[in-house]
């Protein structure tokens, strides 16, 4: 990795550590406590995998190009396919949601369904925030970045 990727990495993890940063990107995808089961039931959104196929449909790219891109098997990818309760790793959440360029917004919306978020709190997860917020979408080069950092690649 560059000194200078590797730099701009390192201002924007000073900037946007928090103690409680998976606050922030909750309230970026709109979700809030709810008062009653009643109200958790009326509001249930789409599973994972009902979003992750929207969202292929909406970016108009192939599925095999989103597996591809986001390193998992074919296998499991028609696992997530034919099984719409299925929760995948975080991981293959975080891959998927690189694969297919998602905005901030919509990776925290995606993982939301598979039950995960990014955390401010999580060196990590600001570096994976960090392309993404930067439209750089190659999973090499942000597994790159957080091995210069001392951290686990995303590996699916």
């Amino acid at each position: 990795m560059d000194a200078l990727l590797y730099e701009k990495i390192e201002r924007y993890i000073s900037k946007h550590r928090t103690a409680d940063g998976a606050r922030h990107l909750r309230m970026l995808c709109g979700c809030y406590d709810l008062d009653t089961i009643e109200d958790a039931i009326a509001n249930a959104k789409e599973s994972f995998s009902e979003m992750l196929f929207r969202l292929i449909r909406e970016k108009g790219i192939s599925e095999v190009e989103c597996y591809k891109r986001a390193g998992i098997s074919r296998q499991l990818f028609s696992k997530i396919r034919s099984n719409s309760g299925y929760n995948p790793s975080r991981n293959t959440a975080i891959a998927l949601a690189i694969s297919l360029c998602l905005s901030l917004k919509e990776t925290a919306e995606l993982l939301e369904t598979a039950g995960f978020a990014l955390s401010h709190s999580s060196k990590a997860d600001l570096i994976i925030e960090y392309f993404i917020v930067n439209s750089i979408w190659r999973l090499a080069d942000i597994n790159d970045a957080l091995y210069s950092f001392g951290e686990e690649p995303i590996s699916v």
